[in-house]
């Protein structure tokens, strides 16, 4: 993991060593093992580095003008060509054959961010094509004076830029973009307005500020000329649905991905994994122990946010259930304690931009605990969304009259389950009832506490439809799959849960959004693999304790911010000052009490956005990013 920012001036002048110094220097928080600069007149590179390695590269022959060491950035290969990358690339064997059948020299050891660039050397800007992994870079090719960036598949890794005049500016760390003296700290109304109508800007294009743009994920960027463009060259595949003769077979495929995808994902140092004590990160946690073995288990720990009192919550029983199963060394945090925005108060840099954070302190000390151990932690983020059903390929069985293979399947998952799983028909039927409504603006929930001004002129009635509303057919055969997995929220809980958004230098990284898994799980049948996670609990039975392989899908057994509050402490929200900033976006009179209520509406977390942004707000204000 690294932070890296960049500046081309793109009317000639040269770059401010200076200002890149300042950069790298501000990125330090998320890369504080080494920082460099790298200038060349018109353009200029800094990195952080956050060695996740555990010191196991050697010294290699680049030129010392070229890094000197593997993982050392800036770099380049030949000197005229440069990379500055935060970047975790997956199978590297098969890319290291693609690149010497291609008529490359790769050495046995090399970092990820010269396999990048040595990509590039073979296949020029083709070479995203053959990349997978986490990643954003972005190569300066001195021979054609020509930025070249790009931003993984799934945009796990940030890309931030404002193309400013006479010059382009680029970072994986939003805050850093603001160190520069020309990007303005004036806000986007609409992402504001999605914010607080959604919970999140729902255009993957924008950021919170109004010159601030992100690349969205799966495309890259040229910058020449004075001219930059955006492509896409990726989209997520629309799979056909698969058949194996054998049950066994699927099992089979399932595990060998997940083992690679966990594999790719394991540094040569300890690791954490969150752990809930569900079935998608016991998952993770039982598949890292696996592939660590016996002799290197000892590098393995995971950790776990539990509720004692506040909530009715298994999380602690069942996590612990999968830990002494394992063999694993568990880390509670326990939150009965906390009170909402109290990370406010504690100095907490906050957010790059609003969410919907008001136990945030909770992650904070979260990461804390477990950067005290190590700087990778794994997550079970992807099953869930990976292995929606399709209740459409249930009404398929019942009109073709294929009932022995409907039966067979639900008695499949019943034995497993140890219960009749639910067919997901209600499901349909409300989905279909939702969508006929779609064209009634009235649906449209805008809180009556949104400035009026602001509601009229984004006319956000109908950006409620428009948000809801198709880009294009989705042909695939379990379409809410394709759907969850292609959303603009990953972009917005990637950027959130990332180094940049998170108080200490602590990388995530998720094996069930492997781009090689995620394909293999959008092309299994619904039933029976996707009714409950059958093919999660057929593949890890003997990895995991019986009582976590049957145990069915269940949510947090309540909501820990209705809780609190119903509590005395926390009153002071119904009669908080906002500042003049939120009354461009809010009418504070109209948001209803919600402090000491017994019976609070699903739309609870929607009423606490205006404080949210009240917070966050101030954090703007006192920020001082200009110096």
């Amino acid at each position: 993991m690294s932070g890296i920012a960049g500046i081309v001036n793109t009317d000639g002048a040269p770059v401010s060593r200076d200002l890149l110094g300042r950069m790298a220097a501000f990125l330090r928080f998320r890369g504080p093992d080494a920082q460099e600069v790298w200038c060349d007149f018109e353009v200029g590179f800094a990195h952080a580095l956050l060695d996740t390695s555990g010191g196991t590269w050697p010294e290699t022959s680049l030129d010392t003008q070229a890094g000197g060491v593997a993982d050392k950035q800036p770099c380049s290969v030949d000197g005229r060509v440069w990379i500055v990358a935060d970047a975790r690339i997956d199978a590297q064997t098969e890319l290291k054959e693609e690149l010497r059948s291609s008529g490359i020299t790769v050495r046995d050891r090399v970092s990820d961010a010269e396999l990048i660039l040595l990509a590039y050397q073979a296949w020029g800007k083709d070479c995203v094509h053959h990349l997978i992994g986490d990643f954003a870079f972005a190569i300066w090719d001195g021979r054609c004076k020509e930025l070249f960036c790009a931003r993984d598949h799934f945009g796990v890794k940030p890309f931030y830029y404002a193309s400013l005049p006479g010059s382009f500016v680029f970072s994986n760390t939003l805050n850093c973009l603001r160190l520069h003296p020309e990007v303005s700290s004036r806000l986007n109304d609409l992402a504001i307005s999605d914010y607080l109508l959604f919970g999140g800007n729902q255009d993957s294009r924008t950021t919170s500020f109004e010159q601030i743009q992100r690349l969205p994920p799966g495309h890259l960027l040229l910058c020449s000329e004075g001219k930059f463009h955006i492509s896409k060259y990726w989209t997520l595949q629309q799979t056909a649905e698969l058949h194996y003769k054998k049950s066994e077979d699927y099992v089979e495929n399932f595990r060998s991905l997940l083992e690679k995808a966990v594999q790719d994902r394991l540094p040569h140092a300890p690791v954490a994994v969150f752990m809930s004590g569900g079935l998608d990160s016991s998952s993770v946690a039982a598949t890292a122990r696996q592939v660590l073995g016996e002799e290197h288990q000892s590098r393995l720990q995971a950790h776990s946010v539990v509720y004692d009192r506040l909530i009715p919550d298994q999380e602690r029983r069942f996590a612990q259930k999968v830990a002494d199963f394992c063999g694993i060394p568990l880390h509670y945090l326990v939150a009965d304690d906390y009170q909402l925005f109290t990370h406010w108060r504690k100095g907490d840099p906050g957010p790059a931009q609003p969410c919907d954070q008001p136990l945030r302190a909770i992650d904070c000390d979260l990461y804390a605990q477990i950067a005290a151990q190590s700087r990778v932690a794994l997550t079970g983020e992807g099953g869930d969304p990976g292995l929606v059903g399709s209740p459409d390929a249930i009404v398929r069985l019942l009109r073709t009259g294929k009932l022995w293979d409907l039966a067979a399947g639900y008695v499949r998952c019943a034995l497993w389950q140890r219960s009749m799983p639910k067919a997901g028909l209600r499901t349909l039927i409300r989905e279909r009832t939702i969508r006929a409504r779609t064209n009634r603006a009235e649906e449209c929930p805008v809180p009556r506490w949104i400035n009026p001004e602001l509601n009229l002129r984004h006319d956000l009635a109908y950006r409620w439809i428009e948000v809801g509303r198709e880009v294009g057919p989705i042909t695939h055969h379990r379409p809410k799959a394709y759907k969850s997995l292609t959303h603009v929220w990953w972009s917005n809980y990637f950027e959130l849960h990332d180094a940049g958004n998170s108080p200490r230098p602590v990388e995530t990284r998720h094996p069930l959004l492997d781009i090689r898994l995620v394909n293999f799980l959008l092309s299994l049948p619904t039933l029976p693999w996707c009714i409950g996670k059958q093919i999660m609990r057929e593949a890890m039975a003997g990895f995991l304790p019986p009582e976590v392989v049957r145990r069915p899908k269940a949510a947090l057994a309540g909501d820990p911010v209705a809780e609190l509050l119903k509590q005395p402490q926390s009153r002071w929200i119904d009669s908080f000052q906002p500042t003049a900033e939120l009354l461009h976006f809010v009418t504070r009179s109209r948001i209803p009490a919600m402090a000491g209520r017994q019976n609070l509406s699903m739309d609870v977390w929607m009423n606490l956005r205006p404080l949210n942004l009240d917070r966050w707000l101030r954090m703007q204000t006192g920020a001082g990013y200009k110096g």
